[in-house]
């Protein structure tokens, strides 16, 4: 019994990745599609991206980052990508912000305004960026710096001899 249900189990899980590979595939063979097409034209690339997107909702953030890496897009480019993009496929519009901040970082200001004008309900910067993108000014979270933590001066330097014995507690409740 062992023996037969160890090849079935197996089986099992090689058919359940199997599905999973070819899941994902759709959206590879569309992005590599969208890029050879805008490669061979560069001028229709907003009309690539339309009928792309129309056609493969859920690939919408592969294919503007394949039309915005194929085109070489200037920032205002990538954002007119992001709005026809966005336009068609609003729910995914947090997937193609992020998809174009990865493929054109420097065009961080031209996907925040088209992404907000084309879904601003469904827009959410701080989801769409990258994490490594986000960045938090020490002012927005409120840290204190280390000179503040306590036991400081105020010059960065805690009270007390480096050379000084710390006091250890043996029975803290007498």
């Amino acid at each position: 019994m062992k023996k037969t249900i160890k090849p079935l189990i197996t089986i099992m899980l090689l058919g359940a990745a199997s599905l999973s590979a070819q899941e994902q595939r759709p959206c590879d063979d569309v992005k590599a599609a969208v890029g050879s097409q805008v490669s061979s034209s560069r001028e229709s690339v907003l009309t690539i991206v339309s009928q792309a997107v129309s056609e493969n909702e859920d690939c919408a953030g592969e294919i503007a980052a394949a039309a915005i890496a194929a085109s070489n897009a200037s920032n205002e480019l990538v954002g007119q990508i992001v709005e026809v993009a966005g336009t068609i496929a609003p729910g995914q519009i947090n997937v193609i912000a992020r998809a174009a901040f990865v493929a054109a970082p420097g065009a961080r200001a031209e996907i925040i305004a088209a992404a907000g004008k084309v879904a601003p309900g469904n827009f959410d910067v701080a989801i769409a960026l990258p994490v490594q993108d986000v960045e938090f000014p020490s002012e927005v979270l409120n840290l204190p710096s280390a000179a503040n933590l306590g036991g400081g001066n105020n010059t960065g330097e805690f009270a007390g001899s480096p050379n000084q014995e710390p006091e250890v507690v043996t029975n803290p409740n007498p």
